[in-house]
């Protein structure tokens, strides 16, 4: 629509099919407490998994479709988790991340 908001949001796309139609993302992403599992979040005894290839892209948010239940993430240079990069939003079933302190890290040095 072109009276749509100007107000933008990041949209978060998850999976090796952006590496397969050579669509620029981002890899080498590290889950604290999660893995990545048909297409959602799931809570994990790991302490660390690599997130697959990522996409991130800014979007109006007229043109946002929900669909169904996410949760925010923190995303933290490294692993100190002192020096915040952004908070993401990643589709997901269940409620116990805040709790188990999951985040994503750009690298796991510290």
């Amino acid at each position: 629509s072109p009276f749509c908001s100007v107000s933008s949001c990041m949209k978060v796309e998850l999976g090796k099919q952006w590496y397969q139609r050579r669509v620029r993302g981002i890899s080498g992403l590290k889950l604290m407490g999660a893995r990545h599992e048909g297409g959602k979040l799931k809570v994990t005894e790991d302490i660390m998994s690599d997130l697959v290839y990522t996409k991130i892209s800014w979007i109006r948010i007229c043109d946002v479709k929900e669909v169904g239940k996410k949760i925010t993430l923190p995303v933290y240079l490294n692993n100190m988790r002192t020096i915040l990069v952004e908070t993401l939003d990643f589709p997901t079933d269940e409620d116990k991340f805040y709790q188990r302190g999951v985040a994503i890290l750009c690298t796991s040095l510290s």
